[in-house]
C-alpha cells in the first residue's frame, strides 16, 4: 500500500480550509500531555512523561512520506488522487486549489519546534510546536494533526511507562543488593503481536529501548537505526527461548521405546522413578524436552524455556532436580554466561513466583513455642484489620510459619463477642493446632523451590541471589502493579530482585490511549489580513484538563522542570528549549539514540 500523505487525516480536515477567517494567514499549534490522571504509572510518580517520537516521525513522515508520494508525483495524479477520495465520500465538489498550490510550491511549508527527546517533561507543558512558514498556508498546520498526534502520543506513553519500570527495578535493585547494570534487561518488551499493526509496534517498542535493552520487536531496533542514527550504539537484544508449539511437539512426539530410555535415564538422575502423582509420559516427554532444550538445542548461554505447558509444579520439583548436574555443566557462551531460564506463563504471577506468605521466624523468637505465640498474635491482628468494624470476620485461620529449617501449620481459632448484641468484637484467641508439615510446590512458588535445587550466594545485603545458572522470567498480564507486589514479596522473602525479568506485553503497552496522558494538538495563535490573536479554550463544563494555553509559547528549563510561558511575543517565541527540528521539508537537527538515552539517564 502507498502511503498518500493528504489522506492522512479526519475527514472533518477537509473542509477547514473554508471554515477559517478569510484572509487567514498563519496557523500556530502546539502538542501537549494534559493529564495523567488515567495513566498507568508508579504512586510516586512525578508528572512528568519521556518526551519521545517526534524526530522519527519528522524523517519519515513529513519529510520521506510527503516528498515520496505527493511531491514526487506528478501534478495532476496527487490533484486527482486527492479529489476522487472527497468526492467518492460524499463531501464534494471538492475544492483542490490548496492543494495543487502546495505541490507546485515543492515542499511542505511547516515548521516544528520541540523539546529536546529523552527529557522528561511536565504535564501541561508543550512537547512541540507546529506552525505553517507561508502565508496561505495556516490551513496544513492543523492539517497535519491526526497523523501527527497517531505517531507521538504512543511512543511517548510507551517510553515514559518503561522508565517507570526502570525506575522501580532500579529501587529493588538497590534496596536488595542486585547487580545495577541488569536493570537494563530486566524489563523485556513481549509486545510486539499485541499491538496494532508492525508500525505501531516499531514506534512504541522504541519508546521502551530508551530504558531496556531487551525486546523481542525486531523491527524496533531496526526503527532506531534507520530513525535515530543508532550507528554503533547497542540497541536491544534478546535470548534463545522456546514457545509452546515447540515445548508441547517435543514433548508428545515420542515413541513408546523412547519413554522405556527415557525413564532408565531419569531414575539414574533423579535417584528414583516417575513419582505416582504425576503422568508418567508427559512428565518424561518434559524431562526430554529440557535435556534437548539446554544440551543439543542451545547448547549454551542463556536459554529461556516456557516450562507450564502441563505441569509447571513438577518442572521445578521433579524435572530441575533430575537436570540438576546438566543445568550447572552447561558451558558459558562467548559473553560467560550459562543459564537456564524458567518461564511460567499463566496463573497468579505474584503466587507463581513468590507462593503464599511464609515468614521465617528463626530470628524474630527465641523458641518454637514463642514462634507459635506470635503467629497466633499476627493472624488475630490481621483479621481485625481486615474485618469491618462491628462485623463478623473469621473463626478460624490456617497458616504456614518457619522455624529453622522447618515447616509449621498452625490453625487458630479467634473467638468473636458482641457487644449490646449487636457489634462484634475479638474477645481473644486460641491455637487449635500447629504441626510440622511440609508445604505444596505452590505454598512455596517458584523462587524458595529453585533455591532448594540450586542454591546461590548473598547479595551485600543479605538477600539471596539463585545461582547463575538458573533464573525466571514471567510476562504473562505483568502490570507495574503486579510487578511492583512482586518485587516487594520478594525483598519480605529475602531474595534479591535479579533473580527475576519481567516480560512487558501488550497488556501493559497497548491497554492506553492518548488520554492516558491526556495528549493533544491545540491551535493557540492564528494571523489574519496581517493581525495576530490569541486562541484558547476554557469550556466551562470542563474540570480544567481542557483548558488550553493562550497565543504564542515559550517554555524554559527551570532547574529541573520545564516550565511554560504563553502569550508571548515573537521574539520571546523564539527563545527557550523549544528548538526547530524541522523546517520546509527540511529535517534540520535531531538527536541520536545515544544522546536520548543518555539525556533520560536509564541506560547509556
Amino acid at each position: 500500500m502507498n502511503i498518500y500523505p493528504m489522506h492522512l487525516a479526519d475527514f472533518y480536515k477537509v473542509g477547514h480550509i473554508g471554515m477559517y477567517p478569510e484572509g487567514s494567514e498563519y496557523l500556530y499549534s502546539n502538542f501537549t500531555p494534559r493529564s495523567d490522571r488515567l495513566a498507568k504509572v508508579l504512586p510516586d510518580f512525578d508528572h512528568k512523561v519521556v518526551n519521545f517520537g517526534i524526530g522519527g516521525m519528522c524523517k519519515w513522515f513529513l519529510r520521506d512520506t510527503w516528498n515520496t508520494e505527493f511531491f514526487n508525483k506528478p501534478k495532476e495524479i496527487a490533484v486527482k488522487k486527492f479529489a476522487d477520495r472527497i468526492n467518492k465520500a460524499g463531501l464534494g465538489p471538492a475544492k483542490v486549489d490548496h492543494v495543487a498550490a502546495l505541490h507546485d510550491l515543492g515542499f511542505l511549508p511547516i515548521v516544528v519546534k520541540a523539546l529536546p527527546e529523552g527529557a522528561r517533561v511536565n504535564i501541561k507543558v508543550p512537547i512541540y510546536t507546529i506552525r505553517n512558514t507561508l502565508p496561505g498556508f495556516g490551513w496544513l498546520t492543523n492539517y497535519l494533526e491526526s497523523v501527527m498526534s497517531s505517531e507521538t502520543w504512543k511512543p511517548i506513553t510507551t517510553a515514559t511507562t518503561a522508565y517507570e519500570y526502570h525506575r522501580l527495578l532500579k529501587k529493588y535493585a538497590e534496596k536488595t543488593g542486585s547487580a545495577p547494570e541488569f536493570v537494563a534487561w530486566q524489563g523485556h518488551s513481549f509486545s510486539f503481536r499485541g499491538l496494532s499493526g508492525f508500525h505501531d509496534s516499531m514506534t512504541s517498542d522504541s519508546g521502551h529501548l530508551l530504558s531496556f535493552y531487551g525486546t523481542d520487536t525486531i523491527p524496533a531496533i531496526d526503527y532506531l537505526e534507520d530513525y535515530y542514527g543508532a550507528g554503533e550504539t547497542f540497541v536491544g537484544g534478546s535470548v534463545n527461548a522456546s514457545e509452546h508449539s515447540c515445548s508441547i511437539a517435543n514433548i508428545l512426539a515420542l515413541s513408546d521405546s523412547d519413554y522405556d530410555s527415557l525413564e532408565k535415564e531419569f531414575v539414574e538422575n533423579y535417584g528414583s522413578a516417575v513419582p505416582v502423582e504425576y503422568d508418567r509420559k508427559l512428565l518424561l516427554g518434559e524431562y526430554h524436552m529440557f535435556k534437548r532444550m539446554t544440551t543439543d538445542v542451545v547448547p549454551s548461554g542463556i536459554v529461556s524455556l516456557v516450562s507450564d505447558s502441563f505441569n509447571y509444579w513438577g518442572v521445578l520439583t521433579v524435572i530441575a532436580p533430575a537436570l540438576k548436574k546438566t543445568i550447572m555443566n552447561r558451558p558459558v557462551n562467548e559473553l560467560g554466561l550459562s543459564k537456564v531460564v524458567f518461564r511460567p506463563d499463566s496463573g497468579d504471577p505474584v503466587r507463581i513466583i513468590c507462593g503464599d506468605e511464609i515468614p521465617d521466624l528463626t530470628n524474630d523468637c527465641e523458641d518454637l513455642e514463642d514462634a507459635k505465640e506470635y503467629m497466633m498474635e499476627t493472624i488475630r491482628h490481621h483479621v481485625g484489620d481486615n474485618t469491618p468494624h462491628g462485623e463478623e470476620g473469621d473463626w478460624q485461620v490456617t497458616r504456614l510459619f518457619q522455624y529453622g529449617n522447618e515447616y509449621y501449620r498452625i490453625k487458630v481459632e479467634i473467638e468473636w463477642n458482641r457487644y449490646d448484641k449487636q457489634y462484634y468484637y475479638i474477645d481473644g484467641s486460641t491455637i487449635k493446632s500447629c504441626v510440622e508439615t511440609v508445604p505444596t510446590p505452590e505454598e512455596l512458588g517458584s523462587l524458595r523451590l529453585l533455591w532448594k535445587t540450586f542454591g546461590g550466594t548473598t547479595t551485600s545485603t543479605g538477600h539471596r541471589m539463585l545461582d547463575s545458572h538458573v533464573g525466571l522470567i514471567y510476562g504473562d498480564s505483568i502490570t507495574l502493579e503486579r510487578a511492583q507486589e512482586i518485587l516487594r514479596r520478594m525483598d519480605e522473602m529475602g531474595f534479591a530482585s535479579g533473580n527475576i525479568v519481567f516480560g512487558i506485553g501488550s497488556y501493559q503497552y497497548q491497554c492506553v490511549t492518548r488520554d492516558s496522558f491526556g495528549c493533544a494538538v491545540k491551535a493557540t495563535y492564528c494571523q489574519v489580513n496581517g493581525q495576530g490573536y490569541e486562541l484558547f479554550k476554557d469550556p466551562i463544563t470542563d474540570n480544567g484538563t481542557k483548558k488550553s494555553a493562550k497565543g504564542l509559547l515559550r517554555v524554559e528549563k527551570e532547574g529541573d522542570n520545564y516550565v511554560l510561558y504563553d502569550q508571548q511575543t515573537w521574539e520571546q517565541e523564539a527563545g527557550g528549549e523549544l528548538r526547530e527540528i524541522f523546517r520546509d521539508s527540511v529535517v534540520k537537527s535531531t538527536d541520536d539514540l545515544a544522546i536520548i538515552r543518555a539525556r533520560l539517564g536509564a541506560v547509556v
